[in-house]
């Protein structure tokens, strides 16, 4: 009966090692969009920067993320949980391109 705890408890301890080194990190948080109506042309073009070094940081975020959720040996709630932040990177993704549009938008009314 020992025998089998040990062994029962090191497979969860390997498992829950070999997740960890699959966890996913997004490497760059979503960039703050300038109001438009007071931005400078150079801000806005620094926010254009930093937008695009954040869609370029998703890609690896989420590649890492569905390889998790695609793993059929990993437990449904990892899986679940990969998909779930998979879908609040989209969000966190729409929204910032939401907030440029309308960034672009209050810029070029200022500048009629």
């Amino acid at each position: 009966m020992k025998r089998e705890l040990m062994g029962a408890a090191l497979a969860l301890t390997l498992s829950t090692a070999v997740y960890a080194e699959e966890t996913c990190t997004l490497g760059a948080a979503a960039p703050q969009v300038p109001d438009g109506a007071t931005a400078s042309e150079d801000e806005l073009k620094a926010a254009m920067q930093s937008i695009k070094d954040f869609q370029g940081a998703l890609s690896p975020y989420r590649d890492c993320l569905n390889a998790i959720a695609d793993d059929a040996d990993k437990p449904l709630e990892d899986r679940e949980a990969a998909l779930q932040k998979f879908n609040e990177s989209v969000d966190m993704e729409t929204a910032v391109v939401e907030a440029w549009t309308k960034t672009v938008k209050a810029f070029n009314a200022k500048a009629e």
